[in-house]
């Protein structure tokens, strides 16, 4: 497209110094969609082809010249970096280098998830169930997940057709929350994780809740100008992803007016991890303030089917014996729809003589997981239903990125 834009400005450039222009082998080449007239497409009688001469005479060549520059006029733009070209053009940056790019992206993100409150403060204790205290302020205690740190790598090829890239990445994250409460020895703290029985009712509760995340995604695209400074690029491809969460609470009971014999601590293991895999499409935008500058916005979205692996085991240990209560897999296939943002700005230049290119994007990521938590909520030991909440990852993500 570059050598076609570059082809038109000496086109009009030239024009004027040259009046015996092939005006038509221009049109036939660039336009060769308009239809052929009857003249033109079927063999003519020499009588015929002289009055096509005389017809051609009659137009001058700046009538057929200017009807050609408003075609060209149509398509053409001049791209913010200052590239002449035409309409449409593949937004991938003007280097004399391999066709291939490489990047590699810090993430400091943070997770959300519903389905994670484990106990309930200052409860009342009435036979195997508990009741709010009335009057008392209580409130429930759940897994606040960390700040931490992940990455992104990936790698790119433009196919020769139309330079269409082949994009792969890989993205690895994982964090923990922590929660430990002590209720004063005569009050109780209410389990809300596992069957209820008698009195496990603690004044200790500890959690420890693990994630970890890992992606990989295959996708095809095109960007493109939409007009000199905003860039387009639809993508479609396929997204497998594995998200394990590992839980371990435990309810103790240190109250002294519970008898050692009969004071219960309770430990519960929790397993929920999901692997599957589905198609992804996407947009990518970017608006660009100056060569160097610019404004980006990613979505897409992604429907997977996949396993969700769950398991809850829950021990009794008290001062004599200690027995395992039950250990309970409750499998499932769901399919998990997600969906995934990133806002920033971006910077990026040339260098090495153009033969590479630096993009530096800073940007806010946030996506949702939708039923990602598929844990089991006890009413009785008998009666269950699934949590089915979302599991949210929002945070900074910093990606550089080389062509060359």
């Amino acid at each position: 497209m570059l050598e076609i834009a570059t082809f038109f400005c000496a086109l009009i450039a030239d024009v004027s110094d040259d009046p015996d222009l092939n005006l038509s082998q221009i049109e036939s080449i660039f336009f060769p969609s308009e239809k052929k007239t009857e003249s033109e497409s079927e063999p003519v009688s020499k009588n015929k082809k002289e009055i096509a001469l005389v017809d051609d005479t009659e137009e001058s060549n700046q009538n057929r010249f200017n009807r050609l520059q408003q075609k060209i006029d149509a398509i053409y733009i001049e791209t913010i970096h200052g590239c002449p070209t035409a309409l449409t053009t593949p937004s991938r940056p003007q280097i004399c280098g391999n066709d291939l790019f490489v990047y590699a992206d810090a993430l400091y993100w943070r997770v959300f998830e519903g389905g994670t409150d484990y106990a309930i403060e200052d409860v009342k204790q009435f036979g195997t169930e508990f009741t709010l205290e009335v009057g008392e302020p209580s409130k429930p205690r759940r897994a606040n997940f960390h700040w931490s740190w992940g990455y992104r790598v990936g790698a790119a090829y433009y196919l020769p057709h139309d330079e269409w890239d082949l994009n792969l990445s890989w993205t690895r994250y994982s964090t923990k929350a922590r929660d430990h409460f002590e209720e004063e020895a005569t009050a109780t703290t209410g389990n809300l994780f596992g069957p209820a029985i008698s009195n496990v009712f603690a004044q200790i509760t500890d959690l420890s809740w693990k994630i970890k995340y890992t992606t990989i995604d295959l996708e095809m695209g095109r960007g493109f100008f939409l007009n000199p400074n905003f860039t387009l690029r639809p993508f479609a491809g396929v997204k497998a992803a594995w998200i394990s969460q590992n839980a371990h609470i435990v309810y103790i009971q240190s109250s002294p007016l519970i008898p050692a014999d009969v004071a219960i601590t309770a430990p519960i293991d929790l397993n929920n991890n999901f692997s599957g895999v589905g198609p992804e499409a996407g947009l990518d935008l970017q608006f660009f303030f100056n060569g160097h500058w610019s404004l980006f916005n990613q979505f897409s979205a992604a429907l997977l089917y996949g396993k969700f692996e769950v398991n809850l085991d829950m021990d009794v240990l008290t001062e004599p014996s200690n027995f395992k209560l039950f250990k309970l897999g409750a499998n499932t296939h769901r399919i998990s729809p997600m969906t995934q943002a990133c806002l920033g700005i971006g910077w990026e230049t040339d260098f090495h003589e153009n033969q590479l290119y630096l993009s530096l994007h800073f940007g806010y990521e946030l996506q949702v997981w939708w039923r990602q938590n598929q844990q089991l909520s006890f009413d009785t030991f008998q009666k269950w239903v699934r949590f089915a909440e979302h599991l949210t990852i929002h945070g900074l993500t910093v990606d550089a990125r080389i062509d060359f």
